[in-house]
């Protein structure tokens, strides 16, 4: 998998989106998404407590908390509770713009060259718009946080 757009949960488990040869792909696989993020967290050496912990303090998130794994490749937030099995773990950084649809709401995703069946790569989602809209903006935060932090680093190094 080049790259994880989303972790759909499902009845079933969960369904991985994902980028291989510039087409997105889904595989089913038997696990509830929170499981599947926490293997991902552990791949790169985090756990779900430290990670709540840090977003936590830096930010005052609780509920709902962003995961960032993988500065500007993996920043996920999830649509409902972790542990409601039809959460959806979003990845961040694979989101061009979002829109209410009468059918809920409809992810565009950035790469523009993902193409499926010839259209540009899109999902609709029952979830309201305001919730992703929150969960943008806490991603962005987040995001900035960590950018300034590691340009700070950067500094201190080179005195």
């Amino acid at each position: 998998m080049d790259n994880i757009l989303m972790i759909e949960g499902c009845d079933a488990g969960s369904i991985i989106h994902y980028i291989e040869d510039h087409h997105v792909m889904k595989k089913l696989v038997h696990d509830e998404s929170a499981v599947i993020m926490e293997k991902l967290l552990h791949a790169f050496y985090h756990t779900f407590e430290s990670n709540q912990y840090l977003v936590y303090r830096q930010h005052g998130y609780y509920q709902k908390v962003p995961l960032l794994i993988d500065f500007n490749k993996y920043l996920f937030f999830p649509t409902h509770g972790r542990k409601e099995k039809l959460c959806c773990w979003i990845n961040y950084y694979c989101i061009e713009k979002i829109k209410k649809t009468a059918d809920g709401t409809q992810i565009q995703f950035t790469n523009h060259y993902l193409m499926n069946n010839g259209k540009m790569s899109e999902m609709i989602l029952d979830v309201d718009i305001r919730v992703l809209r929150k969960q943008m903006q806490r991603c962005k935060m987040i995001h900035e946080s960590y950018a300034k932090c590691h340009k700070d680093l950067r500094i201190y190094s080179k005195m």
